[in-house]
C-alpha cells in the first residue's frame, strides 16, 4: 500500500518538492516524513501489507494533513 501525505496549509503543490519514502511506518521513515513535511515537501510513503496495522509512528501526521491511499481505499 502507498500513501501520500501533504500539509493542508502548504504552498502550491506545483512548486513543492516531492519525496518517496519506503518503509514510512518504521522509525527512520516516520522521522524522515515528519522532517520533510516541516520543510514543505509532498511526502509519499510505501507501507508493506504486513505493516498496515503498524501506523502508530505516523498517526500524528494524519491529523494535520491531507492523506490519500494510492490504492483508492
Amino acid at each position: 500500500m502507498a500513501v501520500a501525505i501533504t500539509r493542508l496549509d502548504s504552498t502550491d503543490s506545483a512548486k513543492r518538492k516531492v519525496a518517496l519514502i519506503t518503509g514510512i511506518t518504521g522509525q527512520d521513515g516516520s522521522y524522515l516524513a515528519e522532517l520533510l513535511l516541516a520543510k514543505d515537501y509532498e511526502v509519499h510513503g510505501i507501507i508493506r501489507h504486513s505493516s498496515n496495522f503498524n501506523t502508530g509512528r505516523i498517526k500524528h501526521l494524519y491529523e494535520n494533513s491531507s492523506l490519500r491511499n494510492a490504492n483508492g481505499q
